[in-house]
């Protein structure tokens, strides 16, 4: 199981298969499934997303329900009970060697691209810092420009990119492994995504946080989780706060910003959302700039899965985090996937549920994670 979750892990470095249900999916949930069956202990949290997944399938269901909705509500379902599997399957030791394998496989991959992309390997000899920061989206190279969006991993994007690299540099500085973590650092800020640099302002000050009171580590995640359910009406009532220069500002600087509004304004107005994965087709709602995905793990509930189902996904959140978030680890790792994943979309990752998935176990192993240092 193992070698299976590693494959799945490089697997969506290199984006090899379609986001639907490829094999190592299939695999991965007939496994967790069964294990599921035998296992008496599942703790009653995880069910919620079992719940979460019939919202999935039902969404949308004025605007009628289609054969993508219910594959991807497959998917998902799929995803859960191998997410809840790993969770009590593997061990920090399991863990450790995933993020290896994976932290390796970014390694070669960036290789291959630098020697597939003339201009970020100039870029690099040349040290050219502005090439970094203004590299973004997912074309690859572009011959009439050239071009390319910068480091992406081959995968979807910089974001992704910048969200699996980060994602390997925190665990494996926590596990020792402080080379390996410098270098994927390094990988993950080449990405020049703008999400990452918020991610490390919010997990640095997170850290300055969980050291300096410690008496209030409980109510700094409370604080975290309310942040992160309340995004979808505070995007809804930003055009009522912001001045109109403001406004016209995010709409321009980014189709995220306007996609925000738009996906809060998709749950508040159908009780069961638009449908899963069908928020792109709601053309009317996107106002100022073309129709894009939500480019946010919490909108995408909100909007496409409805206010019923976002109250479920939010219920387990809360709950989550106030039990299992006990570690200066987790905190950090839990901060970081949480921001990242407000700016892209997550339920169809591995970037965001083996990590999340780690979150939760080592709030599980309190003995071995004073073990690895990791309680500090």
């Amino acid at each position: 199981m193992n070698i299976l979750v590693s494959l799945l892990s490089i697997e969506r470095i290199g984006g090899i298969f379609y986001t639907y249900s490829p094999l190592l999916f299939i695999l991965t949930g007939i496994i967790g499934l069964r294990y599921l069956f035998k296992y008496k202990k599942i703790a009653k949290e995880f069910y919620l997303l079992l719940v979460l997944s019939f919202f999935m399938l039902i969404s949308g269901i004025n605007f009628g329900i289609n054969f993508e909705i219910i594959i991807r509500s497959i998917q998902f379902l799929l995803i859960a009970i191998t997410f809840i599997f790993l969770i009590y399957y593997l061990k920090l030791d399991n863990y450790m060697s995933i993020f290896t394998y994976v932290a390796y496989s970014c390694i070669v991959v960036f290789i291959i691209e630098c020697l597939a992309k003339p201009d970020l390997l100039n870029a690099l000899f040349s040290l050219n810092i502005n090439y970094f920061l203004e590299s973004g989206g997912t074309r690859f190279y572009n011959p009439y420009s050239l071009r390319s969006a910068g480091v992406q991993l081959i995968a979807q994007g910089n974001v992704f990119a910048a969200a699996i690299a980060g994602g390997c540099c925190i665990v494996l500085y926590f596990f020792g492994k402080k080379r390996l973590s410098l270098i994927l650092g390094f990988l993950a800020l080449l990405t020049g995504s703008r999400a990452l640099f918020l991610s490390i302002f919010t997990c640095a000050t997170g850290y300055m946080l969980w050291k300096t009171l410690p008496n209030l580590r409980k109510n700094l995640v409370i604080a975290i989780c309310t942040i992160l359910v309340l995004q979808p009406f505070l995007f809804l009532n930003i055009q009522n706060i912001a001045s109109q220069e403001f406004n016209e500002f995010l709409y321009y600087l980014s189709p995220r910003y306007v996609a925000f509004i738009a996906y809060a304004n998709m749950g508040m107005e159908n009780l069961f959302g638009v449908g899963w994965f069908q928020g792109i087709e709601q053309v009317d709602y996107f106002f100022a700039r073309w129709p894009i995905a939500s480019h946010n793990i919490f909108l995408s509930v909100f909007g496409e899965i409805g206010i019923l189902g976002y109250f479920v996904w939010s219920i387990f959140l809360f709950w989550v985090a106030v039990k299992y978030i006990n570690n200066l680890f987790s905190l950090i790792l839990f901060i970081f996937i949480f921001t990242m994943y407000s700016f892209i979309g997550g339920f169809n990752e591995w970037g965001f549920w083996i990590p999340f998935a780690l979150v939760i176990h080592l709030g599980m192993s309190k003995k071995t994670t004073k073990e690895y240092n990791l309680d500090t």
